[in-house]
């Protein structure tokens, strides 16, 4: 259900914001998927979902963990 005004832009790949399935009173973010006439699959998940990720990093100093932090992890 989408205003009138707003179906000509609904093309594969264009981003919109709408309510949180889990929790309508949140915004959540939207892909067009697939268009087919008046048909449009969304996609709610994050545009890296599913895609590799490889990180190079730098360690650049090493603690120890604080009396907190280690409280924190029983």
């Amino acid at each position: 259900a989408f205003p009138e005004e707003m179906r000509e832009q609904l093309q594969t790949g264009v981003q919109f914001q709408g309510p949180h399935p889990a929790n309508p009173s949140q915004p959540a973010l939207y892909r067009v998927a697939a268009r087919e006439e008046d048909e449009v699959v969304a996609d709610a998940n994050h545009v890296l979902a599913g895609i590799d990720l490889h990180f190079a990093v730098d360690v650049v100093e090493v603690r120890d963990a604080t009396a907190e932090e280690i409280a924190a992890t029983k």
